[in-house]
């Protein structure tokens, strides 16, 4: 759960490592198995999913989107 700054800052860093690493996978796995390297590039895609749930919780995204929509409207 990302509580402040900092915590944030930390999990766009993981975030990045973790694209990082499987766009590594995909240079090196998929061309030769593409079927392996979406087994190996499951789990941190829903890492992935999971972090980008909490940047979009702890940013107000559902508030701000829903700020926009009325905005909008007005």
């Amino acid at each position: 759960m990302i509580t402040n700054d900092a915590d944030l800052g930390q999990t766009i860093d993981q975030m990045e490592r973790m694209y990082r690493a499987i766009a590594a996978l995909r240079g090196e796995v998929y061309p030769t198995s593409p079927q392996q390297f979406a087994l190996m590039a499951e789990g941190p895609l829903e890492e992935l999913s999971h972090l980008q749930e909490q940047v979009d919780a702890y940013m107000g995204k559902a508030e701000l989107i829903e700020l926009i929509g009325a905005s909008e409207r007005a």
